[in-house]
């Protein structure tokens, strides 16, 4: 049958461009893959809240001790998801305030719970009688940060019930709530800037690729070989193309959110700096995918892979936590920061939000430079494998 001829023609046609149809068939897993890690395998997730004690104890008339800290630590260690073994809260010690409070910029811990010197003595005199004691509790957090809302009613729900345990009565307590930097005052679209900054410098991954393709195709990739030219040379000038284009679509970017009401709390010279450097490893990984395109059409349809990558997987438009390989100043290290964007997302996070300087964003910077240096040398490399020696 006529059909079935059809069929064979282009089931073969299909198959010819093999990896390109291996890319289709493999998007939707992807995404899979995606919300998997985005809910961290479950529907169960774990806050990290940071339990800073001053408490001093109270030592009873009979000898011994009374350390409420304690009775704390076990009942939010104790929170468990319905129908789970999993703990809501992970709670974390060792730390001092200003290590603390570093962590929850860097995003590594969701809140600081601190407890005074008196917490313990609060404590038992209310439980005696002594309505007029009220133990103080505060709590730090990055109010731009999405995990911190659910960790802080999480927390602050649990101690409700413990102060009504402990002392049977109401549970009056003198609350403070300190947002970290300039977070309190952020509205809900100036949270999502940063990340929406990062994701339109990803989006420059389009024209690299498919600018590349085009020459390729066209045949420059030949005439080239017929000249000196090297092709660093090639590659470079193209760099400092996109480096220009990118610039300018920084500025938009930049322009167009504080038109629209945006305020950074630090330095605007330092956000330019963090855009222009991560113009480079989108770039880099531009010339990694057209290394393995023939055309625009394919080009187009390969730099989806790696745009969607960068984008869901950096952090910048939907955040998730990450398992820790190792620690390095002070930080956890995953998989994601792998990814140049990860550290362009947290940079700006810092500078925007928190009014951050250049001294408190260069582990980052160093880190983002480090990774395009990687990312340049293996696209450099399989473009003149593939595009250039091949011809």
């Amino acid at each position: 049958m006529k059909l079935f001829t059809v069929f064979r023609k282009t089931f073969r046609e299909r198959m010819r461009d093999f990896w390109l149809a291996l890319l289709s068939m493999i998007m939707a897993p992807f995404f899979i893959l995606i919300y998997y890690l985005m809910m961290g395998g479950s529907s169960f997730s774990s806050y990290d809240i940071i339990l800073l004690s001053h408490d001093r104890g109270v030592t009873l008339e009979d000898g011994s001790t009374f350390n409420a800290t304690d009775e704390v630590r076990e009942v939010l260690s104790n929170i468990i998801w319905a129908d789970s073994t999993k703990p809501v809260l992970s709670l974390r010690e060792g730390y001092d305030r200003e290590r603390a409070e570093q962590a929850l910029r860097d995003r590594q811990r969701e809140a600081l719970l601190i407890l005074d010197e008196d917490f313990s003595q609060s404590i038992y005199d209310r439980s005696m009688g002594d309505s007029l004691s009220r133990p103080k509790i505060t709590l730090i957090g990055d109010l731009s940060n999405p995990y911190y809302t659910p960790a802080a009613v999480m927390a602050i729900g649990a101690l409700d019930s413990y102060f009504m345990r402990a002392t049977n009565t109401n549970p009056p307590y003198d609350f403070e709530e300190i947002a970290l930097g300039g977070s309190a005052s952020r509205t809900e679209f100036e949270f999502y800037v940063p990340g929406i900054f990062v994701a339109a410098v990803i989006f420059l991954l389009y024209e690299v690729c498919m600018l590349i393709a085009r020459e390729v195709s066209a045949g420059t990739m030949d005439r080239l070989n017929l000249t000196r030219m090297k092709t660093w040379e090639y590659l470079g000038g193209i760099t400092l193309t996109f480096i220009v284009f990118g610039l300018v679509q920084v500025v938009f970017a930049l322009g167009t959110a504080i038109g629209l009401g945006f305020t950074s709390e630090g330095p605007i010279w330092i956000t330019f700096l963090v855009g222009g450097l991560l113009i480079l490893p989108v770039i880099a990984f531009g010339l990694i995918t057209a290394s393995f395109s023939r055309s625009e059409s394919e080009a187009f349809v390969y730099s989806n892979f790696p745009l969607f990558l960068l984008i869901f997987f950096s952090g910048s438009m939907f955040p998730f936590s990450q398992p820790s390989w190792f620690h390095l100043f002070g930080r956890s290290f995953g998989p994601m920061d792998l990814l140049p964007p990860t550290h362009g997302v947290n940079a700006l996070n810092k500078v925007m939000t928190h009014g951050c300087g250049i001294g408190d964003i260069w582990v980052e910077l160093v880190i983002m430079m480090v990774l395009t240096v990687v990312y340049f040398a293996i696209g450099a490399y399989l473009f003149q494998w593939r595009q250039t020696k091949a011809r």
